[in-house]
C-alpha cells in the first residue's frame, strides 16, 4: 500500500524519467504531460492496490497503454495508411539527433516503446515486458529487430 510520502517519493524519482520516456513516444509535450499526469492521478487512486515496489512498472505501464489506446483511437478515426517509406537521401540532411528520431519513426509503436525503455530508460527486459504487456522472449525479438533494422538503416545513410 503506497502513502502520501511513498507518493511523493516517487513523484521526485520517476516523473522526469516518464516524462522523458513519454515525449520520446509522442513527440508532443502537451501530450507527454498528460500521459504523465494521467500515470500518477490512476497510481493515487490505486494506491491500496499498489506495492511501493511496483510503483515504477504501474506508472510506466498505465501512461504506455493510455499512449497506446490513443494511437488506436487515432488511428481508427484518421483510417489505415501505409507508412510512406522514407527517402533515403534525406537522411544526410539531418542532424545526428533529427537522425535519431527520423529512425525511431521508422519502427512500429512498439519496438520503439522498447527501444527507448530499454536503451534510454535502462530497463531490464522484464520490466519492460511489464509495461509493454509481452511475453520476455517477444521484447528481446522485438528489440532484436528494431536494431537490426536502425543499424541497417544507419549503414545505408553512410554509404550515400
Amino acid at each position: 500500500m503506497i502513502d502520501k510520502l511513498d507518493f511523493k517519493n516517487a513523484v521526485n524519482c520517476y516523473s522526469d524519467g516518464l516524462y522523458r520516456y513519454m515525449l520520446r513516444l509522442t513527440q508532443h509535450k502537451e501530450n507527454a504531460e498528460n500521459y504523465v499526469q494521467d500515470a500518477f492521478m490512476l497510481l493515487w487512486e490505486n494506491k491500496a492496490n499498489i506495492a511501493v515496489e511496483g510503483i515504477k512498472s504501474f506508472i510506466f505501464t498505465t501512461a504506455y497503454r493510455k499512449m497506446i489506446d490513443d494511437y488506436r483511437k487515432e488511428k481508427v478515426k484518421q483510417g489505415y495508411q501505409k507508412n510512406a517509406i522514407i527517402d533515403q537521401s534525406i537522411f544526410s540532411n539531418y542532424e545526428d539527433k533529427q537522425f535519431v528520431e527520423v529512425l525511431l519513426a521508422l519502427l512500429s509503436p512498439l519496438q520503439k516503446a522498447m527501444v527507448l525503455l530499454r536503451d534510454y530508460e535502462g530497463c531490464d527486459y522484464q520490466t519492460i515486458a511489464q509495461i509493454t504487456d509481452t511475453s520476455l522472449n517477444q521484447v528481446k525479438i522485438n528489440i532484436f529487430r528494431a536494431r537490426k533494422l536502425l543499424k541497417e538503416k544507419r549503414q545505408c545513410n553512410k554509404t550515400n
